[in-house]
C-alpha cells in the first residue's frame, strides 16, 4: 500500500490536517498535567480564562468560514 496522505484525501487534505490538530489541540487542553506543561505557575481560573478563550476563537473562526460556504457550489 504505497499511497500518500495528499494522494488519498486530495483537495481536502490539508483542510484535514488543520482540523486534526484542532481536534487533538482541543482534546489535550481538558487536561490539567497538558495546561500545567503549557501555562507553568498559572491559577486554576487563568487556565480556564486561556482554554474559554481558546475554544471561543475555533467557534468564531467556524463561524467565519461559513460566510466562504456556497451552497450552490458546496
Amino acid at each position: 500500500m504505497n499511497e500518500s496522505y495528499s494522494g488519498l484525501f486530495g483537495e481536502i487534505s490539508s483542510g484535514y490536517e488543520e482540523c486534526k490538530a484542532d481536534t487533538v489541540a482541543l482534546f489535550l487542553s481538558v487536561y490539567d498535567e497538558v495546561m500545567e506543561t503549557l501555562l507553568p505557575g498559572k491559577t486554576y481560573d487563568q487556565k480556564n480564562q486561556v482554554l474559554e478563550t481558546v475554544w471561543l476563537e475555533m467557534v468564531l473562526t467556524g463561524l467565519k468560514g461559513l460566510r466562504c460556504y456556497d451552497a450552490n457550489n458546496q
